[in-house]
C-alpha cells in the first residue's frame, strides 16, 4: 500500500488516531443498545413474508454469487493466459480498454509479427505449449 504522494501513510496515521480515542460511556451504550434491539428483531418468516418472496432473493443471491464467481474465475484465467486464443483476445482488448493489462494469446504473438517482441502485446504472452 505504498503511494507516491504519501496519501496512504497520512490516511493510516489519521485511523490509528482515531482508533486510539476512548468512546463516551453514553453514546456506547446507546449504540449497544440499538444493537441490541436490532438483534432482536423478528426473521423474515415470523412476520409474515410470503414464501414466494424469499425463495426469489435466495435465488437472486445464488445466481449473483455465481455471477461473482463465474467474472473472478475468468478474469483470472485471462490474467495467467490461460483461456482459449480467441476468448484471451478478447480479453486483452476488452480489460485494455479499462486500463487493465492482459497478455494477447500465444499463437497471434508468434503468427501475427515477424518480431513478436517488438509488439508490446505480446512480451508477456505464454509461450506455446505452456
Amino acid at each position: 500500500m505504498d503511494s507516491s504522494d504519501g496519501s496512504t501513510s497520512v490516511l493510516i496515521a489519521r485511523l490509528r488516531a482515531l482508533g486510539a480515542q476512548t468512546v463516551d460511556d453514553t453514546i456506547a451504550r446507546q449504540h449497544l443498545a440499538a444493537i441490541e434491539r436490532v438483534s432482536l428483531l423478528p426473521d423474515a418468516t415470523s412476520v409474515g413474508v410470503p414464501r414466494l418472496v424469499q425463495v426469489r432473493f435466495r435465488r437472486v443471491r445464488v445466481i449473483a454469487a455465481a455471477t461473482a464467481a463465474g467474472l473472478l474465475g475468468a478474469s483470472g484465467l485471462a490474467a495467467a493466459g490461460a483461456l482459449p486464443d480467441p476468448a484471451q483476445n478478447l480479453a486483452h482488448d476488452a480489460l485494455g480498454v479499462v486500463g487493465l493489462h492482459v497478455p494477447r494469446a500465444a499463437d497471434d504473438c508468434q503468427q501475427g509479427a515477424a518480431d513478436p517482441s517488438a509488439s508490446p502485446d505480446c512480451d508477456d504472452a505464454p509461450a506455446v505449449g505452456d
